[in-house]
């Protein structure tokens, strides 16, 4: 099996290699040919702008973004403090970057296209730090990954670092045990001895709850400073978000 998943990434590196020494490439949004191939981009000038920064008007501790004029931290964190250190988000998740995102993790990609999302993490305004300790990929429940046949926020995370050239650790020391009716996740944690500063990866925040209970049980575990990154972040409805209003291409 692992042999296997292996052939299907090595042939669609070869295949993709073999489209750009072609001259024939296909945007990663809408699947199109591509015109105007970049090294520094694989989407297409039109999906490109669909691409949003999230704002940097945003609480340091949720995510949320701040009116203009407000603190650094919203009002729930104020009166409640999460366990998070810091919350960042590189993305507005919609648009080509929701459409390479959904292709990305659906079952049978087998991972084609971290390449090129890590690739977008870098070029945004906010990519990961790699001043921790570590990394720790938040990963999906194990009956997910074995229909995926791999961890979307492992291999993302490697793919960063390898972009990025810089030796951060990189931990599996998270492990999904449990979810209720409501989506919220339970965690355990895999290592007994954890660094003192480290920061979560994730691929798309949506409510914030995962990063939350993924950083209470690294907390609970003895670990003194727990920061959060992810790709892309869901606005919610009453957020004053700037978003490129894109459709969604098929996946």
């Amino acid at each position: 099996m692992v042999r296997s998943i292996r052939m299907q990434r090595r042939t669609h590196s070869i295949y993709t290699m073999i489209q750009s020494l072609l001259g024939s490439t296909q945007c990663e949004g809408c699947r199109a040919p591509n015109p105007f191939p970049r090294r520094s981009s694989p989407w297409c000038p039109v999906c490109e702008v669909t691409f949003t920064p999230w704002p940097e008007m945003s609480c340091r501790t949720c995510g949320a973004v701040l009116p203009s004029g407000f603190s650094v931290q919203c009002g729930s964190c104020a009166a409640q403090p999460p366990p998070l250190h810091e919350f960042q988000a590189a993305w507005v998740y919609g648009g080509a970057l929701q459409s390479s995102i959904l292709r990305w993790k659906a079952p049978g990609s087998y991972g084609a296209g971290t390449d090129s999302l890590a690739l977008a993490a870098q070029n945004s305004n906010c990519p990961p730090s790699a001043e921790f300790d570590a990394w720790i990929p938040i990963p999906g429940s194990p009956a997910l990954q074995r229909k995926r046949h791999f961890c979307p926020t492992t291999d993302l995370a490697h793919a960063l670092r390898e972009i990025a050239a810089k030796p951060v650790a990189i931990l599996p020391a998270l492990r999904e045990v449990s979810r209720n009716a409501s989506g919220l996740r339970r965690y355990r944690v895999l290592l007994e001895h954890l660094p003192r500063r480290v920061l979560l990866v994730d691929d798309v925040s949506t409510t914030g709850r995962t990063a939350r209970t993924a950083a209470m049980a690294l907390r609970q575990a003895g670990v003194q400073s727990v920061s959060f990154w992810c790709l892309a972040r869901t606005p919610r409805p009453h957020e004053h978000c700037p978003h490129q209003s894109a459709a969604i291409f098929p996946h």
